[in-house]
């Protein structure tokens, strides 16, 4: 990170490759939201007289007339969202301004930056005031002491309010809409062809790329991006975020941001938001993950293996219906699954669900505890607007604090904790439940039977074993006698590094150990040396 970068009137994050949100105001006479279609009755602008209205309060939803946002507010409940969302944006703008122009106020600390200039109050010219700027990378702060520090740490999380509103809020809220309009749910309406409410997740994406590239302290905002760019269909760019943030080199860098001072290499963030890598998105996990370091990263884990899942059900659609009732932009999809086949997936998912598992106990028991189908959901006593039912409701979904707050409380998580199956859930429950229910069908039927669906995760090295000649082969096998005959040596040494560390405070958690920084420090020295 640059030392200059500072946040400032002129600031903005690096743009994606498939940004939608503009990063400057747009004409009035064609504001980019005039893309989206009605929330209600689904016309776009072609199919209207009038021009699409965007509600002024939430900018979050579009309406082909005012008589659709009536029903919106009424029938929809968007009045307690749209108030929320309100208060956010105006909070937003209103911390923007303090760090942006500086503080008037005498507790604001005198700027060290020698940069700094004297800042003129727009509002207040005969007034100037010595601005301390605010560094890009820098804004989330554990323990805030310094009024700037206070600004950006609420900024951060008035963004992950703004997140989870906009991001899953909504998405959920337009879910029990959509199935409370019909009696029973057909299995053509599994298939969603695009997000609920898109140009509501689109806000979200921006706002989550936005505090991804904001607070770099200990990149644990990047558990809530993947999820949120399957939703809206951007697959290869969440291939690419995922693959990153779990090959070994990026568990490596979550793993040295739990050391003094962490990680201050930034380059890769440019990177991914250009979405310049291009994985293949039908290879097996086996060539690249690796098991033993990839919990901090759990989560996005489990959002591979929906991935995966949605892949095999697109594609057990296709050879059992000809593909009728899948949508065109699920065509890419068909033919990597095609070309990979069905056993081949069926053995991928079963291999990520059963890594889910080995790190956290908590999570696919409780999903498969209750029979699930995509008619009645999890239960077949709907209430009484007949809302299909996401399974674990009370036991994951239903306690508090939400997922996407939760992450912020303790940071980089072990994956063990009930806390993490919570926050996994909470962020994840509308992919599977909501934009593809046969993919929780299908999930529900695997951890109703756990025990017997597991399977072994000691493939799962990160070593790639694709495309060598032999004699790469031999040498590679060579070096793999000597790894075998340090790993039992390390793995001894870890175990007795968490048998002192549980005689030192036997109530830590074993989430707390993995995450100690004794045992990262052991586990980085491992893999140097690996």
């Amino acid at each position: 990170m640059v030392s200059t970068e500072y946040f400032t009137p002129q600031w903005q994050r690096p743009r994606r490759k498939h940004d939608v949100i503009p990063s400057s105001p747009t004409p009035p006479s064609s504001p980019f939201w005039h893309q989206y279609p009605c929330l209600i009755c689904g016309k776009c602008k072609n199919e209207s007289s009038e021009n699409p209205k965007r509600c002024s309060r939430c900018k979050s939803t579009v309406y082909c007339s005012l008589e659709c946002q009536r029903i919106d507010f009424g029938e929809g409940k968007h009045k307690a969202c749209c108030n929320a969302l309100a208060k956010l944006w105006t909070e937003k703008e209103r911390l923007e301004k303090c760090l942006w122009y500086g503080s008037i106020e005498k507790s604001c600390s005198k700027s060290t930056n020698p940069f700094d200039d004297d800042y003129e109050d727009p509002d207040q010219p005969a007034k100037r005031t010595n601005h301390e700027y605010a560094v890009v990378g820098r804004f989330w702060h554990d323990e805030p002491e310094t009024q700037l520090q206070k600004y950006t740490t609420q900024y951060c999380i008035t963004l992950l309010q703004l997140i989870q509103l906009l991001g899953r809020g909504e998405s959920w809220r337009c879910s029990r809409i959509a199935s409370a309009e019909k009696e029973s749910i057909d299995i053509k309406s599994c298939w969603r062809g695009m997000p609920l409410n898109p140009l509501s997740l689109e806000l979200g994406i921006d706002v989550a790329f936005t505090l991804f590239h904001l607070d770099q302290t200990d990149r644990r905002v990047r558990l809530l991006i993947p999820s949120m760019l399957l939703e809206a269909g951007y697959f290869q760019e969440f291939y690419d975020f995922v693959k990153y943030w779990t090959l070994p080199d990026g568990c490596l860098e979550i793993l040295d941001l739990a050391l003094p001072g962490g990680a201050e290499d930034t380059t890769e963030v440019t990177r991914l938001l250009a979405c310049d890598i291009n994985g293949d998105m039908a290879e097996s996990p086996t060539l690249w993950m690796d098991g033993e370091i990839v919990y901090p990263s759990l989560g996005m884990v489990f959002e591979l293996a929906y991935f995966k899942c949605h892949m095999l059900i697109l594609l057990q659609n296709e050879q059992a219906n000809g593909g009728g009732l899948i949508n065109n932009q699920y065509q890419m999809l068909i033919e990597l699954a095609t070309r990979v086949g069905e056993e081949e997936l069926q053995t991928q998912v079963k291999l990520l669900l059963s890594l889910v598992h080995k790190w956290n106990a908590h999570l696919l028991p409780k999903l498969g505890n209750e029979p699930y189908d995509v008619c009645h959901g999890a239960s077949s006593s709907c209430n009484d607007r007949g809302v299909r039912t996401p399974p674990a409701l009370d036991s994951l979904l239903n306690l508090h604090p939400p997922g996407f707050e939760l992450q912020y409380s303790f940071g980089n998580p072990g994956g063990g904790s009930i806390e993490e199956a919570v926050s996994i859930w909470q962020r994840d429950m509308i992919l599977w439940h909501v934009m593809n229910p046969l993919t929780m069908e299908y999930l529900s039927q695997f951890c109703s039977n756990l025990e017997a669906n597991l399977v072994d995760t000691s493939t799962l090295t990160g070593e790639s074993t694709s495309g060598n000649s032999s004699s790469d082969t031999a040498s590679k096998s060579h070096c793999k006698l000597e790894v075998q005959r340090n790993a039992a040596a390390q793995r001894k040494e870890a175990e007795d590094l968490v048998a002192r560390l549980q005689r030192e405070n036997p109530e830590r958690t074993m989430d707390q150990i993995m995450m100690h920084p004794e045992m990262a420090a052991l586990m980085i020295q491992h893999l140097h040396t690996q």
